[in-house]
């Protein structure tokens, strides 16, 4: 299914599913807020006293990521012959990952301060004029990132932004980024490749993580292709590895929950081993889930009603009556028949009748479910093969019709004993004009039935069939 553009963009940023956990989380966000607000001037000052050498740049590359949050997972291992890296974008904050785990230099057109822009490991590719430098210093390689801007990381962009022409070897990046509440990027109509988004950034000081995973993907050489044939490649080496990339999203909305608990019980049961024999792999791992199955199907967990609970609170008052009926003899009696006495005994003390439902059943059904009226479309065509087959039960025609859709095709079912049915007695004295053959695997007793064949039955149903609509509906037989 294509992507459109609305599911490419956030227009909210908000993405939680809980606003109590937003609103309970902003004091203590704004708490963290002015706190990394303090370790922004830090670092500040620091980028301004301290001389540029790589010691001190990975030390503010470092500061800065604890000033925004910023926690990096590196996934895959680094090809020491790239000098250049192509990354899909999803933040505006990830030349900061990158350039922490990996030493790249970002070429951007956004206009920030300088000293921002060396911690965060950004070079202005309008102004940097010697390009040919990092295909000759492969220690500290160039990050692109063609798109031109950030998207939603459901689909890769078309590559139109190039600062510097490809090598003959890139290695392509996968980033995809997580962090709780809120989305890392909210899409204006006032966005500009050349302005970089305060507003996304000043978010990442108000949320407590932001979670960037960077999976390095095999180089590709270019061989004989030209750079949009060469460009298409990466582009869909790194669509390829976004979606085979397994991102496991923590559900902090769950997680606050437990805080929330006075307790939770979690019930672990030590199933028996299981040795593999001769099974494959997908044979024992078929073995083990049905032991787990079982298990857990064996396992009662028992979960106190608070919902009920609480309407004691609030109900003046609640009469309990306990009846003590009398004591009850085994004898001979095994588990099952003493059990069913006993149920028997307390059925008559309250004086109402056995149900024979589990409280399993009732809790899992609720209510009773109210009957479905079948579609008119679905009803129209029943009383069409209803007409035909009059021995059909109608909850048979609507099985199969479900299935279906067409009347030539149930009625072929029904004759052929694709389908079984229970013929039902059809009302009234006269018979109807031809035979219904009895269904696949019964004897049928009338002489006329076992001789025609199946064709010609076929032609009888037909036939019959068009008499009747024809008769229904008032149409001349000739034009028909």
């Amino acid at each position: 299914m294509a992507l459109t553009v609305d599911k490419l963009i956030n227009d909210d940023r908000f993405s939680g599913e809980n606003a109590i956990q937003f609103v309970l989380y902003m004091p203590v966000g704004i708490l963290l807020l002015f706190v990394r607000i303090v370790l922004a001037l830090v670092l500040w000052i620091a980028s301004i006293i301290l001389p540029n050498n790589q010691a001190v740049r990975q030390m503010l590359s470092t500061l800065a990521c604890w000033t925004f949050g910023v926690y990096v997972k590196l996934k895959g291992s680094r090809d020491p012959r790239c000098s250049v890296m192509v990354a899909n974008c999803v933040s505006c904050l990830d030349a900061l990952a990158a350039s922490h785990v990996l030493g790249t230099i970002s070429l951007k057109k956004w206009k920030v301060p300088p000293f921002f822009a060396s911690t965060m490991g950004i070079r202005n590719a309008a102004q940097f004029v010697r390009k040919q430098h990092f295909g000759e210093c492969a220690s500290q390689p160039v990050l692109l990132q063609p798109e031109g801007g950030a998207a939603n990381g459901r689909g890769v962009l078309r590559f139109t932004d190039w600062p510097c022409p490809l090598g003959n070897r890139v290695q392509p990046l996968a980033i995809t980024v997580e962090r709780p509440f809120t989305n890392v990027t909210v899409h204006r109509a006032t966005d500009a490749r050349d302005k970089f988004p305060w507003s996304d950034a000043w978010w990442f000081l108000w949320t407590p993580a932001t979670v960037f995973s960077i999976t390095l993907l095999p180089a590709l050489e270019r061989h004989d292709d030209d750079d949009a044939a060469f460009a298409a490649r990466i582009r869909q080496t790194i669509a390829d590895g976004l979606g085979t990339l397994v991102v496991c999203m923590f559900p902090w909305s769950d997680a606050w929950w437990f805080l929330w608990t006075p307790a939770t019980v979690f019930s672990i049961t030590l199933l028996p081993a299981l040795e593999r024999h001769d099974d494959d792999d997908a044979a024992f791992a078929a073995r083990i889930r049905q032991t787990i199955a079982d298990g857990l199907g064996t396992l009662v967990v028992c979960k106190f009603p608070w919902s009920d609970a609480w309407w004691f609170l609030w109900t003046p008052a609640t009469v309990f009556s306990i009846t003590l009926l009398p004591a009850l003899e085994r004898h001979d009696d095994d588990d099952a028949a003493f059990a069913a006495r006993i149920r028997q005994a307390i059925a008559d003390g309250l004086g109402v009748e056995l149900a024979e439902y589990k409280w399993e059943e009732l809790n899992a059904g609720g209510r009773a479910p109210r009957r479905r009226e079948p579609p008119p479309e679905l009803a129209r065509l029943a009383r069409q093969v209803k007409e035909v087959l009059p021995a059909v039960p109608m909850r048979d025609i609507m099985r199969d019709l479900a299935t279906t859709r067409s009347v030539d095709v149930t009625i072929t079912n029904f004759l052929e004993g694709v389908s079984p049915y229970t013929p039902e007695a059809t009302p009234g004295p006269s018979a109807p004009r031809y035979v219904t053959p009895a269904p696949t695997g019964v004897f049928s007793t009338n002489a006329r039935d076992r001789q025609l064949s199946f064709q010609e039955r076929k032609a009888n149903m037909i036939a019959e069939a068009r008499r009747k609509y024809i008769e229904k509906h008032g149409l001349d037989a000739a034009l028909c």
